[in-house]
């Protein structure tokens, strides 16, 4: 055999080698996903209390022990299961229909999940969410004894707690856990949760009209205080105004009472006449032959003004026109203010001049 023959021969060789040992490995090593769980049987695991004929691989990879052990597959992902009951009595005997919706899975951890191998290992899934839902039902009518219609009705987060209570023993029994539960709907047959809608509607109006007649009637309580204030103000203002003319009319009629005595003594005591003197011409003598005449004119007070003439009427050609009137300094003689009393200095008799 030439070299090329061999050559050819141990190729041929290390290709059904690697061909047979790829076969091997795929058929003994297995890989888990994050979702699922691997269960090994066959082999012993466990602690001293509790001997398991199987090992569980949850994520990761491991490899079978060929003849010795036989590998299954538990899907570890949610199934939504819908919970409804129909005709279940609550505590005050009214016959409530609820609808639900609930997330359930297998648990994960152990030792729940041995349960759940125990029980569900080789059973289809829809058989496991059945069993699921009849648990939930069975649960959900023990809560609706306990609960009124209106506290299942008003809070309904407290009565999807009271049903994750209820209901998780029994399914951690079962190798399930509940994650989450919702109450979608909340109805009966005979209308008691109508009448408790209508009668708390009608309570929401009534506080409603209460509310907008109270809010009306502090307005209205408002606008006359402000109204009161406004006439308050301006009766204010009016009792200044008049506070202060009374206060100057009372000045003026302390400075008027002041100033009277001042008038008084000035007409008790008239301020002395104002003479003027009066001298004969030197030609005039007295009627016995005398010496010239001295004035003897008591005295007078100072010449008044005189009066403006009145206007004049014009002449008129008609037979009844009065003649203008002349000044009463132009019809006495004497002068303006009438005739001198004289005094003859000798004889001491009195004439008019």
């Amino acid at each position: 055999m030439s070299a090329v023959g061999i050559i050819f021969t141990l190729v041929f060789i290390a290709i059904v080698f690697a061909a047979v040992l790829a076969v091997i490995v795929r058929n003994l090593l297995y890989i888990c996903q994050p979702n699922e769980v691997l269960i090994f049987i066959g082999g012993r695991s466990g602690s001293a209390q509790r001997q398991l004929g199987y090992r569980v691989i949850k994520g990761g990879r491991a490899v079978r022990v060929p003849l010795f052990e036989v590998v299954d597959r538990m899907d570890l992902t949610n199934m939504p299961i819908e919970v409804a009951v129909t005709g279940a009595y609550s505590k005050g005997g009214i016959p409530l229909n609820v609808h639900g919706i609930a997330n359930v899975k297998i648990a994960g951890e152990q030792p729940v999940l041995d349960n759940a191998i125990e029980r569900f290992l080789g059973v289809p899934r829809n058989h496991i969410m059945e069993m699921a839902r009849e648990t939930l039902e069975g649960n959900l009518r023990g809560v609706l004894a306990t609960l009124t219609p209106e506290e299942v009705n008003e809070d309904k987060i407290k009565f999807a707690q009271s049903l994750l209570t209820e209901a998780e023993d029994d399914l951690r029994a079962m190798g399930l856990e509940l994650d989450t539960l919702k109450i979608q709907d909340v109805s009966d047959e005979v209308g008691y949760l109508a009448g408790i809608g209508r009668k708390q509607s009608a309570e929401v109006q009534k506080n409603a009209v209460i509310a907008e007649a109270r809010s009306k009637a502090e307005a209205a309580i408002r606008a006359a205080q402000n109204r009161q204030d406004t006439q308050i103000s301006e009766i204010q203002a009016q009792l200044g105004i008049l506070r202060a003319d009374v206060g100057r009319r009372m000045v003026d009629a302390e400075t008027r009472a002041s100033l009277r005595p001042r008038a008084r003594s000035r007409r008790a005591s008239p301020a002395p006449r104002r003479t003027w003197a009066f001298s004969a011409p030197a030609s005039s003598r007295c009627v016995a032959g005398c010496r010239p005449m001295s004035s003897n004119r008591p005295a007078r007070p100072a010449p008044p003004t005189r009066r403006r003439p009145r206007a004049r009427r014009p002449a008129s050609s008609s037979k009844g026109a009065r003649a203008p009137r002349r000044s009463r300094s132009s019809r006495k003689p004497g002068g303006p203010w009438g005739r001198a009393r004289v005094t003859c200095s000798s004889c001491r008799r009195s004439m008019r001049w």
